[in-house]
């Protein structure tokens, strides 16, 4: 979450109540530094192994079946699971484990 105000004593009185808050930066940030700071290039291939870390899934590993890079899904074949299926996930929603076999 990100807060913009004119009076630091303020944002800090807000900030206190709040569950896992980190710090303030003081001064002016512009919004390619926002974005930046909050954007992480995932690196998934093909053929890696991932795990799954969002719900109905959560827990679950799989191995990436495909990539939509334009719609920021991965499509899965879980691991240990009867079905060959493939199951569709955010690429945010899943945690590389190990490379390509």
């Amino acid at each position: 979450m990100f807060v913009e105000g004119s009076m630091p004593y303020e944002i800090q009185d807000l900030a206190t109540n709040i569950k896992h808050y980190r710090g303030m930066v003081r001064g002016v940030m512009s919004v390619d530094e926002i974005v930046n700071s909050l954007a992480k290039p995932v690196e998934i291939n093909v053929g890696d192994v991932v795990e799954i870390i969002v719900e109905p899934f959560k827990g679950y590993k799989g191995r990436v079946v495909d990539i939509d890079k334009q719609r920021g899904q991965v499509y899965l074949e879980l691991l240990d699971s009867s079905s060959t299926m493939p199951i569709i996930v955010n690429i945010r929603g899943v945690r590389k484990i190990e490379g390509k076999q």
